[in-house]
């Protein structure tokens, strides 16, 4: 399942739509535009996590790619993706953090508290 996340995440591409080696992914994923705005990657964790049909018997995972950066919301909220990752390990999602940006900007130390 692929999720994009500006203020208000949304499901770009459906866990189910697709089997492994299917060329219609890659030239989905090919067809997503950035729409630019805030990262919220705690809401999208949250999202994830509350909102994918993950298949049973099936060991469940997901990569999150982030600078890991913290952004307030709209609502100057902070983003509480430390708080929104153990959730998603306590569904038992197993989380992969991926650096987005110039690895000098990134913080490191966030990426690892994702995962």
């Amino acid at each position: 399942e692929l999720f994009c996340t500006t203020a208000f995440p949304t499901t770009a591409i459906p866990l189910g739509t697709y089997i492994a080696g299917d060329a219609g992914l890659t030239t989905e994923i090919a067809a997503l535009s950035f729409t630019g705005g805030l990262s919220g990657t705690g809401k999208a964790i949250s999202y994830m996590t509350y909102t994918s049909n993950f298949r049973n018997g099936v060991p469940s995972a997901a990569v999150v790619m982030t600078d890991g950066h913290a952004q307030s919301g709209l609502n100057g909220q902070p983003d509480d993706y430390a708080a929104q990752a153990p959730m998603a390990m306590n569904a038992g999602i197993t989380l992969y953090s991926v650096a987005t940006g110039a690895p000098a900007l990134v913080d490191t130390a966030a990426l690892e508290a994702i995962c």
